[in-house]
C-alpha cells in the first residue's frame, strides 16, 4: 500500500511539474501577444500616417496637372 501511495505521490509531482511548464509557457505567450499587440497598433499608426501622405501628394500632383494644361492652354494661345 505504501508504495502504491508513493507512485501516485509521484504521479501528482509529475503532473504538477507539468502544470507549472504550462504556466510559464501560456505566461511568455501572454507576454509575446502584448508585444504583438503593441507592434500592431505601431504600424497600424504608420500606414495611417503614409496613407494620410499619399492622399496630400495625390491632391498636389493634381493641382500640378491642372496647372500644367492652364499652361500648355496659355502657351497654345499666345502662338
Amino acid at each position: 500500500m505504501e508504495e502504491f501511495l508513493k507512485q501516485i505521490l509521484d504521479e501528482l509531482k509529475n503532473v504538477n511539474n507539468k502544470l507549472e511548464n504550462i504556466e510559464s509557457a501560456i505566461t511568455k505567450l501572454k507576454a509575446d501577444n502584448k508585444q504583438l499587440k503593441g507592434a500592431m497598433f505601431e504600424t497600424l499608426d504608420t500606414v495611417k500616417s503614409i496613407e494620410s501622405k499619399q492622399d496630400e501628394q495625390e491632391k498636389i500632383i493634381k493641382e500640378l496637372t491642372y496647372d500644367s494644361y492652364k499652361m500648355k492652354t496659355e502657351i497654345s494661345r499666345i502662338k
